[in-house]
């Protein structure tokens, strides 16, 4: 976006540097219309304005995306997070009721599935 800006700004300095020095008039002809004692400044300053209004829209629109998506990502991440969060409780209580098992068992051994131990 800085360079789009950086862009912006030599294109408005060109054109005020080239109206500057040319105060003549000429006649002007695009298709078929036909302008007469047209200032010669005035064509590329009114090209140079489009382009440049081009350049400050297109500059809004890509800031406006990169915001939306970066707050899409926030969000994902913080859900992330959170479920990240949810899981390593989980997992501490799981092992905290490993320990109580195994505290109980005494150390007998591992319990085999449909033993009838408590």
């Amino acid at each position: 976006m800085i360079l789009f800006l950086v862009l912006l700004v030599l294109l408005v300095a060109a054109l005020v540097v080239y109206a500057a020095q040319n105060g003549n008039t000429e006649n002007v002809s695009f298709l078929t219309f036909q302008l007469t004692s047209v200032p010669a400044w005035q064509p590329p300053v009114i090209a140079g304005g489009a382009m440049a209004l081009l350049l400050l829209l297109y500059m809004l629109y890509a800031n406006a995306r990169h915001s939306i998506r970066r707050r899409s990502l926030t969000h994902k991440i913080s859900e992330h997070e959170a479920s990240l969060a949810q899981l390593r409780s989980e997992n501490e209580s799981l092992r905290r009721d490993l320990q109580d098992a195994q505290g109980r068992l005494g150390g007998r051994g591992p319990v085999a599935p449909g033993d009838p131990r408590p």
